[in-house]
């Protein structure tokens, strides 16, 4: 009797285990499958009818961001770690194409992967000052996996000749009022149809956008998930309508972190699911102000936008919580109708095993490396209660195998995605089991010394394509 009672116990525990196991997100393992890069220093030349002033870039990105027409005039080095620089010099003639926030698989009739992408570029430089210059555009891409090549097939820019942005833009009066980054910060695309929808970080906005040519033709600002008296929008601090009140007046209110909108956006039918890449500041106990919390840890708000009658579904409003405090997501698509993927990320960058000793940052180490670049598998499905998305599981990008050596630049059978801002995630190959992820170089992560090109990565994660069954 005590042996087959203590048999049942046993099964119990083991059972109670199991199910708490399985609520933590399992580890799966990603293999490579192709290794492709754009070099760092690819350019496009403007548009003929683009203002001339976009003939050279950065103007603005040297101290105190004034003006600089002199090319080469600035070294490229890191704010935290001066003595490390790449090989280039600012301002440069042409416009950038690396910076690529977001990335979809363009794909025939069939639904089979054609090797070729819709890619975005982010608003420039980094903020609205030092972006005057920067051109807005997308890039249909294509990959070689053979040649290890992802080359820019051609480039789309965004223009407001309608005048559907409610705001003044920075070329208000020119031709045909092309964006800039001064005025927005494109971070993620989704083509439904002949239109492309554009995720901007500084208002939030929602851009619809011609896939031809670039013209605006709807623009839609974002309404606060929460029912706070005075804010029925969700405003970061560069959104067109705030400005600096004289010093005996209140501060502007808005609710939302510099450069953390809509750095995310996935896709189902008609349905965009923009999500935010920081949480949202809210009124908390005691009169107080905290950014949202669960359980200590900040979420983030998955929003639902009709792409058909161009409205937000009222009402819906989902939950992605972080890991850690302060981490943020770099992109955001869907695998079916209930399960996606989004990449988060810590601020870091660089190889761990290069970490600077203490008090010893210099040129030869990276002074906050890597730590946590993840893949998740979520499932939108699942959500609880309380609007919580389940983490199901992940793949971590700082631990890609690749056994046949497929990418130039693995070490030991592994290679590592150690950059700062990896932003593009999608299906690729739906029936090889198959995703391809790409960074957002910023110059910099992986080389010392140098400016790093833009990777892409085809990885084999079969988990992701099995609600997680096979993963650790």
């Amino acid at each position: 009797m005590e042996s087959s009672r203590a048999c049942v116990l046993a099964a119990l525990l083991g059972a109670l285990l199991a199910v708490c196991a399985s609520a933590q997100p399992l580890k799966c393992t990603a293999t490579l499958k192709g290794w492709a890069r754009l070099p760092s220093s690819a350019k496009a030349k403007v548009p003929h009818n683009a203002p001339s002033f976009f003939r050279t870039t950065g103007r603005f990105s040297g101290p105190g961001n004034r003006r600089n027409d002199t090319l080469g005039a600035f070294a490229n080095c890191a704010a935290a770690n001066p003595g490390r620089c790449t090989q280039y010099r600012i301002p440069f003639a042409d416009q950038a194409v690396q910076g690529f926030s977001g990335i979809k698989t363009i794909r025939d009739s069939n639904g089979k992967p054609t090797d070729e992408f819709w890619v975005i570029s982010d608003n420039g430089l980094g903020n609205k000052r030092n972006s005057i210059d920067s051109m807005l555009f997308f890039h249909r891409m294509k990959v070689d996996w053979k040649k290890q090549s992802f080359s820019r097939e051609k480039s789309v820019f965004l223009y407001d000749k309608d005048r559907k942005v409610p705001f003044t833009l920075r070329n208000e009066e020119t031709g045909n009022r092309f964006l800039s980054g001064a005025d927005f910060d494109t971070e993620s695309i989704q083509p439904i149809g002949d239109s492309v929808w554009i995720g901007d970080e500084f208002g939030p906005f929602l851009i619809e956008v011609s896939a031809s040519s670039g013209r605006v033709r709807s623009f839609h600002e974002t309404p606060n998930p929460n029912d706070t008296p005075g804010q029925p929008l969700v405003r970061s601090p560069d959104h067109d309508a705030l400005q600096l009140p004289n010093p005996e007046a209140p501060m502007p209110a808005f609710n939302l972190k510099r450069s953390k909108g809509f750095e995310g956006m996935a896709r189902w039918g008609n349905f965009l699911y923009p999500l935010l890449e920081g949480p949202l500041y809210v009124n908390g106990p005691n009169g107080s102000r905290m950014y949202e919390m669960h359980d200590g840890l900040e979420y983030l708000r998955i929003l639902k936008f009709d792409t058909t009658t161009k409205t937000w579904v009222s009402g819906f409003s989902l939950k992605y919580p972080l890991d850690a405090n302060g981490n943020a997501i770099g992109d955001f698509n869907m695998i079916d109708e209930a399960h996606g993927m989004v990449l988060e990320r810590d601020n870091n960058e660089g190889e761990p095993s290069m970490a600077c000793s203490p008090g010893a940052i210099n040129a030869s180490c990276w002074e906050a490396p890597a730590r946590f670049k993840r893949a998740y598998l979520i499932d939108l499905s699942a959500a609880d209660a309380d609007g919580f998305v389940k983490k199901v599981a992940y793949v971590d990008l700082l631990d890609i195998k690749d056994p046949d050596g497929v990418s130039p630049v693995s070490k030991g059978g592994v290679l590592t995605f150690p950059f700062q801002t990896i932003e593009d995630i999608d299906v690729y190959d739906a029936e090889a089991q198959t995703i391809i992820v790409g960074n957002d170089n910023n110059f910099s992560g992986r080389t010392l010394g140098k400016a790093d090109d833009n990777e892409v990565v085809a990885l084999h994660v079969p988990g992701f394509f099995t609600g997680g069954q096979g993963c650790e």
